[in-house]
């Protein structure tokens, strides 16, 4: 079953300034001192932080590019993002967070490979008392198509959620979009262990695993309503509030397994 993927991409609001022609232009203020600001520091999982830099000096884009060759923002243990690169220049992101935790976020300012200025921001990051992810169940009262979340951190692949409702039993499915270089059956491949490692940090270890080969998929029959036609379920999690399995599915167009996490209330 091939699944037509209507993304609604939540922000990445990056705006570009191409880079000024007039090489002759005086250089008003050689030392500008770029910082960045957002207007909130404290949010949950799931949540669009939007970030913004700025200059008390004041300043043009001219005057950047000359102080500066390269502005890098990094989140140590995600990742990092170019806001300086060659004739780019970003001055508004934003980022999603996947995880709770407190994380601080780092801007710096580059010179001849040198750091000439640098600036962070702490980020608290909540999982709050949600059922799944970000959703609580009664909230899901339609089928919507796929939302894809802003992670400008990470490289290969992005994480995206489809919400359903059969039945009148609502149901989210949490998937990755492929978003490097590696071939559909190479990223469906480490897709498993993605997802695998993120629903055991977020919630904890799988309740039935496939070890338990007859008691997984019994569990599964007995468990979820939704089920996916052809779905081999892999790992299942029980929480207070929902059910959880990592199936695998077989792709007969692109001849590979894909994995997906299907939620559904408990």
């Amino acid at each position: 079953m091939r699944y037509f993927i209507y993304m609604i991409l939540i922000g990445l609001f990056i705006s570009s300034c191409s880079k000024s022609d007039d090489d002759n232009q005086e250089i008003t203020n050689p030392a500008i001192k770029l910082k960045f600001k957002t207007e909130q520091t404290t949010g949950n999982i799931y949540e669009m932080f939007v970030f913004n830099l700025y200059s008390e000096e004041g300043g043009t884009l001219f005057d950047i590019e000359n102080t500066y060759d390269s502005l890098v923002w990094t989140v140590p243990d995600l990742g990092s993002f170019h806001l300086l690169k060659k004739n780019t220049f970003i001055y508004q992101w934003s980022q999603v967070f996947f995880l709770p935790g407190k994380y601080k976020t780092i801007l710096l300012g580059y010179k001849d490979n040198k750091i000439i200025t640098s600036d962070s921001i702490y980020i608290n990051i909540l999982k709050k008392n949600t059922d799944f992810l970000y959703f609580n169940w009664e909230d899901v009262k339609e089928s919507k198509g796929s939302k894809a979340y802003a992670d400008i951190l990470a490289k290969d692949y992005t994480f995206a959620t489809y919400q359903s409702i059969k039945d009148s039993i609502p149901s989210i499915t949490l998937f990755l979009l492929n978003e490097g270089k590696d071939d559909e059956k190479t990223f469906s491949q480490k897709s498993e262990k993605i997802l695998f490692d993120y629903i055991k940090t977020l919630y904890s270890e799988p309740t039935y695993t496939e070890k338990q080969n007859e008691l997984l998929t019994k569990e599964y029959n007995k468990l979820f309503n939704n089920r996916i036609e052809g779905a081999k379920p892999i790992y299942i999690w029980i929480t207070p509030k929902s059910k959880m399995v990592l199936y695998s599915h077989y792709e007969e167009y692109g001849e590979y397994n894909e994995y997906r996490i299907h939620a559904e209330p408990r």
